[in-house]
């Protein structure tokens, strides 16, 4: 590629930088007013300026229209955080009123099966102590049982037959 060097009001220009190509003046205009400002970047991709600014304004409106749905997108993932966010805490409450209910149930439980052993070592302390008291009471009627065995064997066997 050969090296181009141009210079228009004291600046010079190059490849890679604006270049400037003069139009002819047969149209009667001056040189100086027919200057076309032109971009080369020594591949090829030339064009004037209208044409550079209109690529850039393309772009632009791609990169504003991507950002806009890259925007729309991300609200929705919000949205769907802040539900999913929702279900969480719903999913959590529920947790502590069952946690509650089980302590509910768990005290319950506990208070019925402390009564139900009072209840039974009341039972076995009735049991034991009318246990004693029919053995206590038995003592004389067995005695009495004893006696009567006694007083018949003697009364019976001086009784002639």
């Amino acid at each position: 590629m050969e090296k181009q060097e141009i210079v228009f009001d004291g600046v010079s220009f190059s490849n890679g930088r604006w270049l400037t190509t003069q139009a002819s003046s047969t149209n009667g205009h001056s040189e100086e007013s027919d200057a076309i400002m032109k971009y080369d970047s020594g591949n090829s991709r030339g064009g004037n300026m209208t044409d550079r600014v209109d690529r850039l304004e393309k772009n632009l409106n791609l990169m504003e229209s991507t950002l806009s749905r890259l925007n729309d997108t991300m609200l929705r993932i919000e949205g769907r955080f802040d539900l999913a966010d929702h279900k969480f805490e719903t999913v959590l409450s529920r947790f502590g009123s069952v946690d509650s209910r089980f302590d509910t149930i768990s005290k319950s439980f506990s208070e019925k099966i402390d009564s139900a052993s009072k209840l039974t070592q009341a039972n076995i302390k009735t049991s034991a102590t009318e246990t004693k008291l029919a053995i206590i009471l038995a003592i004389p009627a067995i005695i009495g049982v004893g006696t009567a065995i006694y007083k018949a064997i003697a009364y019976f066997s001086h009784v002639p037959a």
